[in-house]
């Protein structure tokens, strides 16, 4: 801390990112009684993960085909 007393901007920088790596390491928790908080983190999920493919295949993904990959890669691992 400055002198003055005041809080830095690189000091402010520093606790800010600690405490967004304090809450990563926290579990995200929501009451499966409160079905519209279920329902967003669900929409939160999906639409994550399709990003994800977006990115992955530099396309939007046509569902069908990423469904008939993941069964055919499940498949050759031999899970199941």
């Amino acid at each position: 801390m400055s002198d003055d007393g005041q809080e830095s901007r690189a000091e402010r920088f520093q606790r800010r990112a600690e405490q967004r790596a304090e809450r990563r390491q926290r579990p995200a928790v929501v009451d499966p009684r409160d079905r519209a908080a279920v329902d967003r983190l669900m929409v939160h999920a999906i639409l994550g993960t399709w990003r994800a493919l977006e990115a992955l295949y530099g396309h939007e993904p046509r569902f069908w085909d990423v469904v008939r990959q993941a069964l055919a890669r499940h498949d050759r691992s031999g899970a199941g």
